[in-house]
């Protein structure tokens, strides 16, 4: 068993400091901020049974990373990117947006958090239905899962080998830009429509996470950037699995080879993830858009050593 600390400071990120729009631009990239990364990692190999005709070994690891950034430039303490917010005291990928409240069950429309402040600096969470009265706030959530590692198993039984590896990830989020494009509700009726849009809400009572799908809506949720679209990327993937048959070397000897293995190796086979609709890891800094997931592969072959 192996278990590592480390900490790690890294001084002058490149980012973009806002600026006075009067001067034509809205930032421009400077060598400022400061972040911390502290974390582990630990890894276990395990023998655990051994005997002349068959063995079983397994690797497991396990990686947390906790960064934080110290400061900006010294002056601003947060500078807000898209639907991320740079703040000092908070992940780098942290992120900012409207807090969505549901759909309302008697009308079907959007409902959203105004999340305004009251005297002790909380916030209220009175619930509206006009995004322009909700306020963007510094959630509790970011692109940087808080667990990463695999799971590897192999064992051999005489002619037989089989290994397999699961990868996984916990506690991280992306949001999901290319639903800025689908979750209209109506507003673009020429627009795709994603299939989750069959159980919007269609009659009083209904208790449904999708908007009355209608032409020209009050409140566009295309337009609005919410937690809704905010996903969890939690995932556990079968990441590779290999079986393969070694010919015993008195029948290979006979050939003239040294040795003979016949195997068949699969990728990505199967996949349990939080969130369905798109792969948690065609995901970039935190962002869900036009992603090419991970391909499932079967390839098969043979080994000869002569």
């Amino acid at each position: 068993m192996t278990l590592e600390y480390y900490t790690r400071t890294t001084k002058n990120l490149l980012m973009d400091r806002p600026i006075s729009m009067t001067t034509g631009f809205s930032s421009y990239l400077m060598n400022i901020g400061e972040v911390k990364n502290r974390g582990v990692e630990l890894e276990i190999n395990s023998t655990n049974i051994r005997t002349d005709d068959f063995s079983w070994n397994t690797v497991f690891n396990l990686s947390h990373n906790r960064n934080e950034i110290v400061k900006l430039d010294g002056m601003q303490t947060e500078i807000i990117s898209g639907t991320q917010i740079r703040k000092v005291g908070k992940p780098y990928r942290t992120f900012y947006m409207i807090e969505f409240a549901g759909i309302n069950p008697e009308t079907g429309a959007p409902q959203f958090y105004t999340n305004d402040l009251d005297e002790n600096g909380n916030y209220i969470k009175e619930i509206t239905e006009k995004s322009s009265e909700a306020h963007a706030i510094v959630l509790d959530k970011h692109a940087e899962p808080n667990v990463v590692g695999g799971l590897t198993n192999t064992l051999r039984y005489k002619w037989f080998d089989l290994n397999f590896m699961f990868s996984y990830q916990f506690g991280g989020y992306s949001y999901d830009t290319w639903a800025q494009k689908t979750e209209h509700g109506g507003n673009d009726l020429e627009a795709n429509i994603p299939i989750y849009y069959l159980d919007n809400w269609k009659k009083p009572g209904d208790v449904a996470q999708y908007e009355i799908f209608i032409e020209d809506p009050d409140e566009a949720m295309n337009k609005i950037t919410t937690t809704r679209r905010l996903h969890s990327t939690d995932f556990i993937r079968l990441k590779t699995l290999t079986f393969g048959v070694t010919l015993p070397k008195k029948w290979t000897q006979k050939a003239g080879l040294d040795h003979v293995c016949l195997y068949a190796s699969a990728n990505n086979l199967w996949t349990w993830a939080a969130y369905d609709y798109y792969d948690p890891e065609a995901v970039s800094a935190g962002t869900a858009i036009w992603g090419t997931p991970p391909l499932k592969t079967v390839t098969f072959g043979l080994n000869v050593n002569f």
